[in-house]
Formats: structure tokens, sequence, C-alpha cells
């Protein structure tokens, strides 16, 4: 299922934001640089707030598969967090 319409718009707006912020730590900037997918699920899920049945429906693969690209970008790059300096 491809994500279009206003998720779509929101997405493509949320990556502009991200690849313009700054970050001591660099989280922004490796958040905008992540293969689209996982891109996809960490923004819909961790910024906009989707509940991770919602994700798995926009993104078009069932729960269960969900946590692949989550879980490849936490071992990555670490826990998703925000710090006072973000």
């Amino acid at each position: 299922m491809a994500i279009n319409g206003p998720i779509s718009q929101a997405l493509a707006a949320a990556k502009d934001r991200l690849e313009k912020m700054q970050s001591t730590t660099g989280l922004y900037e490796a958040i905008a640089e992540l293969p689209n997918r996982q891109f996809e699920v960490i923004v819909l899920r961790y910024l906009v707030g989707y509940p991770t049945s919602r994700v798995a429906w926009f993104i078009g693969i069932g729960v269960r598969q969900r946590p692949g690209p989550e879980c490849v970008t936490r071992r990555r790059h670490g826990p998703l967090h925000r710090s006072k300096a973000d």
C-alpha cells in the first residue's frame, strides 16, 4: 500500500523540517536520512503519535510484521528519546 494524500504530505513536511532542524546529538539529521519505510514508521509512530496498528495499516503491513524497520533503526541508532538539548 502506498501512502498518499494528507499522510504523504505530512511525511514530506516532517522530512523537510527535520532536515532543517539542528541537534547537538544529530538525532534530527539521522531520522531525516533513514530509508523511506523506516522514516515513515518513526515519524508516524513517535512524532505524529499514531498507534502501532494505525502505522502498520498506513504502510500496508500487518502489526506482527511492523517491528522490523523500527527495531532495525533502534539497533543502529539507539533508543529514540528527547534530551533537553534537542
